[in-house]
């Protein structure tokens, strides 16, 4: 499943609705055991991939629904599609990983694959985002899994740890703390060793 903005102005969709297709083609009895569900609204774009890809019996829209459903769904899903705009991180990934969910993550190796690693202790695939036959590969590999329950969803109490807002905004505070204010026996009107400008001073006082 997937949930909210599917960034098709911005990550061109087809591969991983081609990949669909081209796994249904060589096995069509999938075609009556996978699903893709889409919890948002019913677009264009998705009527187009559905039309040009013959996806009818495959995929199922949700529509608009309020972000407490959405985050429901995803905590239900089999498997939770990520796609990610490269140099951005979205919060369905945080979203998925404080679900424990199993992963399929259309993204490059970077600062969210580094994440999944570190955090997902339960199932995840990090696939190339316009390889077609390795989204394939990994969605038959899952549904296998999920068939003989091999799928592993399990939450992992560090990530909820490490991302808790209170422990996030204490970390910040004493980061902020640390640039701003001076060392012990540092002169009034000073940071890091840097005499503030009058008007700087005048603030801090």
């Amino acid at each position: 499943m997937y949930s909210g903005n599917f960034y098709s102005m911005l990550i061109p969709p087809d591969p991983f609705f081609s990949a669909l297709q081209q796994l249904i083609a060589k096995d069509p009895r999938l075609k009556d055991s996978v699903e893709f569900l889409y919890v948002g609204s019913r677009e264009p774009w998705l009527e187009h991939m559905v039309d040009r890809y013959g996806l009818h019996q495959v995929v199922r829209v949700t529509g608009r629904v309020p972000r407490s459903e959405s985050i429901a769904a995803i905590a239900r899903s089999s498997l939770l599609l990520l796609r990610i705009v490269p140099g951005k991180i979205s919060t369905k990934l945080f979203e998925g990983l404080a679900a424990g969910a199993p992963l399929l993550a259309l993204v490059e190796e970077g600062e969210v694959a580094r994440m999944i690693r570190n955090y997902a202790l339960g199932s995840y695939y990090i696939v190339p985002p316009d390889d077609p036959a390795a989204i394939g590969s990994a969605v038959k590999d899952a549904y296998g899994k999920w068939k003989a329950g091999l799928l592993v969803r399990r939450k992992n109490t560090s990530f909820h740890d490490d991302f808790n807002k209170r422990k996030l905004t204490a970390d910040l505070a004493r980061l902020l703390d640390a640039i701003v204010l001076p060392a012990p026996g540092t002169p009034a009107g000073t940071v890091k060793g840097r005499h503030l400008p009058q008007s700087t001073q005048s603030t801090q006082r």
